[in-house]
């Protein structure tokens, strides 16, 4: 299957739409594919642990309609990162960081007491983490591979590739890296420490998930559309994350969104068909579609004509093909 940022827009329309839903939006996106579709009521998949957002109503049923058209099963005809940066973020300030490679080695080992369990706060699936505050006052997450995970034949690939795109990235939206190691000891990455964990936790969290209001539910949205425009648009060669999904999105004390975990990402050839292997997780992985250059199946089949869902591509026909989106949510709202 040919790879492209395509594949990214996809897990971006599945977590755009967890957050406006409070859980993944399986049954949503099947129900809008099958041939007894009816009518969508915002009211009806909204978060019901927030009240009905009746201020940001508006807000909210755009992302719901922007994350609709990024789940079309035909890649031709979901939207560009960019365009759905561009509808959301119009007035979104992006700053930019620079890299960071002043942190020392030994300054590392020293205030984590060479991997004390005390400062440990959590694994993945081939990594654990620990939490640091150095002398300076900034406090970061470290992130140990463990030992069985080097000795795979493939970590010293995936682990320089990791590294050659984070230390290429500036952006607000995207975790930050300080530091890398590989030494014959351990392998570690140090970055910039996130209060909340991952969107997936507080999502699962009723406190937590409360607390996350539409506010900062839309400008999480924003965040994250605004960083993978940046990956897609901004970068040279474009990086294609390849893995987007609420446990990859970690959130700060302010409850802004943060893309993380590069280690399957891809630089993008643009003179290759960048045949690669799909990566992302389950549940956000680009449906199998036997050729890309096929009639699309618009997920709302009853108001986007064939026609114009193959050429959103096209800035007059994207926003009409919003608005018609927009009318029918607006409509069952007031039903």
């Amino acid at each position: 299957m040919v790879v492209t940022e395509k594949c990214d827009v996809y897990s971006f329309g599945v977590v755009a739409l967890e957050v406006i839903m409070g859980k993944h939006p399986r049954d949503l996106i099947s129900s809008l594919s099958s041939p007894h579709y009816r009518n969508i009521m915002l009211k009806d998949v909204v978060d019901k642990r927030l009240t009905f957002p009746t201020e940001d109503e508006k807000s909210v049923a755009l992302i719901m309609a922007l994350a609709i058209l990024c789940t079309q099963t035909n890649p031709l005809s979901r939207p560009t990162m960019k365009q759905i940066s561009e509808e959301l973020i119009a007035q979104f300030v992006v700053l930019l960081w620079n890299y960071d490679g002043q942190i020392a080695y030994e300054d590392i080992i020293r205030e984590i007491e060479d991997f004390d369990i005390k400062y440990f706060v959590g694994v993945g699936g081939y990594i654990s983490i620990y939490r640091a505050l150095l002398q300076s006052g900034k406090v970061v997450a470290l992130k140990k591979f463990h030992n069985w995970e080097r000795e795979n034949l493939t970590f010293e690939r995936s682990f320089t590739t990791k590294i050659q795109i984070l230390t290429k990235i500036r952006h607000r939206n995207i975790v930050r890296l300080y530091e890398f190691c590989c030494h014959t000891r351990c392998a570690f990455l140090v970055y910039e420490y996130l209060e909340k964990g991952s969107l997936f936790v507080v999502l699962a969290e009723e406190v937590e998930a409360v607390v996350l209001d539409w506010k900062r539910r839309i400008n999480l949205i924003k965040g994250i559309s605004s960083a993978l425009s940046y990956l897609h648009h901004d970068c040279s060669p474009p990086i294609i994350h390849r893995d987007i999904s609420s446990n990859n999105i970690l959130l700060d004390s302010e409850y802004e969104a943060h893309v993380a975990d590069f280690g399957t990402a891809r630089l993008l050839d643009l003179d290759s068909s960048n045949q690669t292997i799909l990566a992302s997780t389950y549940g956000y992985i680009v449906p199998a579609y036997p050729n890309d250059s096929s009639p699309s199946l618009p997920l709302h089949r009853n108001f986007i004509p064939f026609s114009l869902a193959d050429q959103i591509h096209t800035r007059s026909t994207w926003r009409f093909v919003i608005a018609m989106i927009l009318m029918e949510f607006m409509t069952t709202m007031a039903d």
